[in-house]
């Protein structure tokens, strides 16, 4: 056996694995995205807040933060939602976001090692996502700033301005813009681009023009697309639709009566294939072609059969070097993993009461969501719905539920609710008024509100959603609601999925840890009847 056979193997093996090592930190991608598809919200956050938050700047950062924000906003916490998504939305602006190093180590190694950016359309869905979740808090100039970013982010890889024709197929964009404008009183070119975009958009473009609009409900669905590699080296890239976009307008009704203008459904599929942006590909395929051309030079140096021990060896380093490069030429393949297959917008003129609101994609009976007690807004503060429904077809129970199970700082507490920390149902945060209502059904007497915060404090509840410093900004229990077993007591945005999830859904008893609040559980609970257990918790 030649000498150079028997030193293939670890040659190879250390080529493969200083290939490997490019990547230095994880991606947590495909594990959220399981996560999120089963509708599992809180746990997709933390699968990815460590790598989100982690310092200093990483190859995965912007993808963590990205995805973060996106998961947050889908969980109804507009706090972390808006401050993963503002930080994502200026590291995507950033022109600095690969210093020297990494892009040297990107031209000669692997552009495995830039920091993620994302092609042009997972950028643009950041900037609307940031739109969306700024709308939600009812920040409308950053909702402005999100949806015109977001078609600015496709025109700047295409070269076309803005005429009167469209420039980009991201009608949604446009109509947040729209909205956007109406509600802060701008005038608006969006409207028109809107159209030009997707004509379908008429009816909603109609809605804004009225001003009469109160509510805004904007429908995410489907798992969105998925970057893959292919050719020789693995070094060209494509995209590919994990799911098909659901081509279908929303149908709502408020109170049993249709209503509404239902936008069309953006193909984020088509949107993210068509606007594609690959400056390292020339790169590539220049090492993959000097990969493949070491790699038989070298086995023809070491088949030569003079001075075979030397031929072995010098073949060999030349062989390694071209695995080097051929792995250095595989392609990067991260890709942001929480993207939609469809987005939809629609604007409603409600009447100004509560009651049921309906949001369904038509043809697709397993995407229903109730919203009971709907309160619509006001045409200079309209109320927004965000519903991101990863699977149309399995969608949980909780979606359908009817009815309110624990009363909150959206839909207040009525006289005879009392805290579920002492066996009551409500978890609204404490004021004067809310403790006014206990107080009028005979609890807490004698209590002031200072007292009733100082018992949460002792329970070690926090009042609000994420962290008081920035040690403790992974800290899974402070964005968890006490009723999912979490250290924090909040509303989350009214119009989620999370508001569905844990206050229309009944949740297991409260077990108090401290003398007083212990005190005052027993006393309540033996004096008023428990209602029955219908939920699970997430």
């Amino acid at each position: 056996m030649r000498p150079g056979r028997l030193i293939t193997t670890p040659i190879l093996a250390a080529c493969l694995a200083s290939a490997a090592g490019c990547i230095t930190t994880r991606d947590h991608s495909a594990s959220a995205s399981r996560l999120f598809a089963e509708y599992r919200f809180p746990r997709t956050r933390e699968a990815l807040r460590e790598s989100a938050y982690r310092q200093p700047l990483h190859e995965n950062s912007l993808l963590a933060l990205s995805q973060l924000g996106m998961a947050a906003l889908a969980d109804g916490d507009i706090e972390e939602a808006t401050r993963t998504l503002r930080e994502s939305y200026e590291l995507i602006e950033s022109a600095q976001i690969n210093d020297p190093a990494r892009s040297a180590a990107s031209a000669l190694l692997s552009d495995k090692n830039r920091v993620w950016k994302g092609e042009p359309g997972e950028q643009a869905m950041t900037m609307y996502a940031f739109g969306v979740a700024s709308a939600l808090v009812g920040n409308w100039e950053d909702a402005r700033v999100g949806a015109r970013a977001a078609t600015r982010r496709l025109r700047d890889y295409t070269g076309t301005e803005p005429d009167n024709r469209y420039d980009t197929e991201f009608s949604a964009a446009y109509l947040l813009e729209a909205v956007a404008d109406a509600v802060i009183g701008k005038e608006s070119t969006a409207r028109d681009l809107a159209v030009a975009a997707d004509p379908r958009a008429a009816a909603v473009i109609s809605a804004i023009e009225s001003e009469s609009f109160n509510t805004i409900v904007i429908v995410d669905a489907g798992l969105g697309p998925r970057k893959g590699a292919y050719g020789s080296n693995l070094e060209e890239t494509g995209w590919r639709a994990r799911q098909p976009a659901p081509d279908a307008p929303l149908v709502m009704w408020f109170d049993g009566q249709p209503v509404g203008a239902s936008g069309p459904a953006l193909d984020v599929n088509a949107l993210v294939a068509n606007h594609r942006n690959d400056p390292l590909a020339e790169e590539r395929r220049a090492r993959g072609a000097l990969g493949d051309a070491a790699v038989v030079g070298g086995a023809v140096v070491i088949g030569s059969r003079q001075d075979s021990s030397t031929n072995a060896l010098v073949g060999l380093g030349v062989i390694a070097a071209g695995l080097l490069a051929k792995a250095g030429a595989e392609a990067d393949t991260r890709f942001n993993a929480l993207l939609p297959a469809s987005s939809s917008i629609a604007v409603l003129s409600l009447p100004p009461y509560r009651a049921p609101l309906v949001v369904e994609l038509a043809g697709f009976p397993g995407s229903r969501v109730v919203l009971p007690d709907f309160t619509p807004g006001a045409p200079d503060n309209p109320s927004v719905v965000y519903l991101r429904l990863p699977d149309i077809h399995n969608t949980p129970d909780f979606l359908r539920s009817e009815y309110l199970a624990h009363p909150n700082n959206a839909l207040p507490p009525r006289v005879g609710d009392f805290p579920w920390i002492l066996g009551g149902n409500c978890v609204a945060t404490p004021t004067q008024q809310t403790l006014d209502i206990y107080q009028a059904g005979g609890y807490l007497s004698g209590l002031s509100v200072e007292d009733l915060r100082r018992l949460y404090a002792l329970e070690g509840i926090v009042i609000g959603a994420g962290p008081r410093d920035e040690s403790q900004r992974a800290d899974p229990d402070l964005y968890r609601h006490i009723l999912e077993g979490g250290h924090a007591l909040f509303t989350p945005a009214p119009g989620t999925l999370a508001y569905k999830r844990i206050m229309c859904t009944r949740h297991a008893p409260y077990t108090p840890r401290s003398p007083e609040a212990a005190r005052l559980y027993q006393q309540y609970t033996q004096s008023s009847a428990s209602s029955p257990i219908t939920g699970e918790k997430p």
